[in-house]
């Protein structure tokens, strides 16, 4: 299976989102287990396209591009994933889980805005929980879920772990 290859705005954003989580929460004295939250970040970057990826090569899969047309680019899924971030980034030490989960939130909020910087719409996102789709509910729903992601990003630098 191929790596998909991201743009490389995304990469240089995702790489910033690491450096700067890592650097405050490790103050600047960083070890080798950083090098796990890092591993963990690039797989979570690229995980919903290795699934969807995965997904359309299963034969039950009709003959629509999943690309544009994935269950798993939705508000549904990214809604569920809420919880489990919340979950790894306070109840569990794996800095793997945390990489993962940080970044694949990072990646649908970079999705949602490059689709609605290029189409000006997000119904393809919303159109399991809102139905019509307005520029409102667009607009509550995009900063509400960079709200999340902020203040996930906020608890996992201020959270201590132990070794």
């Amino acid at each position: 299976m191929r790596v998909p290859k991201l743009a490389k705005y995304e990469y240089l954003l995702a790489g910033a989102y690491l450096v700067v989580t890592s650097i405050v929460k490790w103050r600047l004295s960083p070890d080798l287990w950083i090098l796990f939250y890092f591993a963990g970040g690039l797989i979570g970057l690229h995980l919903l396209d290795l699934l969807e990826q995965f997904l359309s090569k299963q034969p039950s899969m009709n003959t629509v591009p999943l690309r544009t047309h994935s269950p798993l680019r939705s508000a549904f899924m990214q809604l569920l994933l809420i919880p489990v971030t919340f979950f790894v980034i306070t109840s569990t030490n794996s800095l793997i889980g945390a990489g993962i989960v940080l970044m694949l939130n990072f990646h649908f909020l970079y999705l949602q805005h490059e689709e609605r910087q290029q189409g000006g719409s997000l119904t393809g996102w919303l159109r399991n929980l809102f139905d019509p789709v307005d520029r409102r509910t667009m607009n509550w729903y995009l900063y509400g879920m960079t709200g999340i992601f902020l203040i996930e990003s906020i608890i996992f630098m201020l959270i201590v772990w132990t070794k």
